[in-house]
């Protein structure tokens, strides 16, 4: 995100108005990329992008959509054929002008998250750590997947919460210790290993981090 701390003051003359101080202004122009970027939570939503808040004077941001239809004067022959003919996922943001979801196979939309983050929490009735390892390493491990670490909760008021995301790209040795330290951090009753990658590892790996740590 580009800012400025330019604020000397000008005078705006336009003919036939009253001259005025000249508002500072910036101007972002943009293929529509994911929901997930800065520029749709601060012009479309009217949140700021690091706190999620609302902004505090959102008519200070304003959007508007051209589309390459809007310009076909000025375009070369066959390049809005060239657009039509591309995907449909690319032709919505090349052509369409909008914006993607985020992850669009997403299981659970930002949108959707957003609306049910809970600020204040009840008491847990159980609190779990969750682990889906991959093969990786600590270093050289870019063809792998991370390992899945989640602190999950069930509420006195019977609604599950997720309270820590502790995923991580690491050899055993450091995601055993980063479960386990969620497990005592979060006070856990027990922690639930993933079988489809070796759930016999997974115990092992845990019970070496802390050991008699409750295993499913």
């Amino acid at each position: 995100m580009a800012l400025t701390r330019l604020a000397q003051k000008v005078t705006q003359q336009i003919e036939g108005r009253e001259d005025r101080p000249l508002q500072p202004r910036m101007y972002y122009d943009c293929n529509p990329p994911s929901k997930a970027h800065w520029s749709y939570l601060v012009f479309i939503q009217k949140r700021d992008p690091e706190t999620k808040a609302n902004l505090p004077r959102p008519d200070d941001y304003a959007n508007f959509q051209i589309n390459p239809q809007d310009n076909a004067e000025n375009l070369s022959d066959g390049y809005l054929d060239t657009l039509s003919g591309l995907s449909a996922r690319l032709r919505k943001r090349f052509l369409d002008g909008n914006f993607a979801d985020a992850t669009p196979n997403q299981l659970f939309a930002a949108e959707t998250i957003d609306k049910w983050r809970a600020h204040e929490l009840p008491d847990m009735v159980r609190v779990i750590v969750g682990v889906d390892p991959s093969g990786s390493g600590d270093v050289d491990n870019a063809d792998n997947d991370a390992i899945g670490i989640v602190v999950g909760g069930l509420g006195t008021d019977g609604n599950a919460y997720l309270l820590e995301d502790c995923t991580v790209k690491a050899g055993p040795k450091t995601w055993g210790d980063i479960a386990a330290s969620a497990y005592d951090r979060h006070s856990a009753d027990i922690v639930v290993g993933e079988i489809n990658f070796g759930g016999a590892m997974v115990k092992h790996v845990i019970e070496t981090a802390r050991p008699r740590t409750p295993f499913k």
